[in-house]
């Protein structure tokens, strides 16, 4: 972080989880199980029985370096050089649509995991 708050290196990781999370919800609406401990976008989605284009399988590549680089200190130097406001705000853009591809896609499964677990608190 910078004086001035996040720095760019920020919303792409927390993307990275949001897309992540949902990956992980749709997996559990589907398996009735825990999802896998894993952060590679391209595996959650294929465990979680989701068909994938090419175009989706490199947007999920990108979002999954996200995660990598902003974890490790000497890779996280290297990743803030390309983190300007247009390379977030253009990363930030993917994520988003990945986002609402999911939650259009697969909203009736997320919601109605949502609706059963807190009926059963």
């Amino acid at each position: 972080m910078t004086n001035q708050g996040l720095t760019p290196i920020c919303p792409l990781f927390f993307g990275h989880l949001a897309v992540e999370k949902l990956l992980k919800a749709i997996f559990v609406s589907r398996h009735k199980n825990h999802p896998p401990p894993i952060h590679n976008l391209v595996r959650s989605a294929k465990l979680s029985e989701i068909s994938l284009d090419e175009t989706q399988i490199d947007q999920l590549l990108v979002i999954t370096s996200f995660n990598l680089e902003a974890r490790y200190p000497d890779i996280t130097r290297e990743f803030r050089k390309k983190c300007t406001r247009q390379f977030t705000a253009e990363n930030m853009n993917k994520i988003m649509g990945v986002i609402k591809w999911l939650q259009t896609a697969y909203s009736g499964e997320v919601d109605h995991l949502f609706r059963t677990k807190l009926a059963r608190r």
